[in-house]
């Protein structure tokens, strides 16, 4: 079987052809693609909403992956595609299943990472999402099915 190069699972990568909502917000950091997206601390350039990977309990979306970037994350200062509403494919931290609740890490070393049980002030937990099906850690798909106001 010849391969196309197409990966069908990545992280950031919008799922299916549903609606969406996004909206556009300046990165306060580096992000990365597939991570969850909190409030940033100010209205930046063009009166655009600050936004950094997770570290609080303001959780505002998920990055969406850039295909015109060589690196698989958004640095300071860029635009930021935030994912409010729809399906993605996300990072997470260890293996979930479509039973889980949707939580994000806050805590050093997998920051933005989604799991699917709470661990004490390390999580943040996404009352309008859900797991897609059952998955091993690093992936999974995530619907979220309320947009999320920035």
């Amino acid at each position: 079987m010849q391969s196309t190069g197409y990966s069908p699972a990545i992280p950031g990568l919008q799922y299916g052809i549903d609606s969406y909502r996004n909206f556009t917000g300046i990165a306060e950091g580096d992000i990365g693609f597939g991570l969850a997206v909190t409030k940033g601390a100010a209205i930046l350039n063009n009166q655009r909403r600050g936004v950094k990977v997770a570290a609080d309990a303001t959780f505002l979306g998920v990055a969406v992956r850039d295909r015109t970037r060589y690196q698989s994350k958004y640095e300071a200062t860029d635009a930021v595609n935030v994912l409010t509403q729809g399906k993605i494919w996300v990072k997470t931290s260890a293996a979930v299943t479509a039973a889980n609740p949707v939580f994000y890490r806050t805590n050093a070393g997998f920051e933005g990472q989604f799991c699917g049980a709470a661990d004490g002030t390390n999580t943040q937990p996404v009352t309008s999402a859900r797991f897609l099906g059952n998955y091993p850690a690093g992936l999974a798909c995530i619907e979220f099915s309320a947009p999320i106001a920035p």
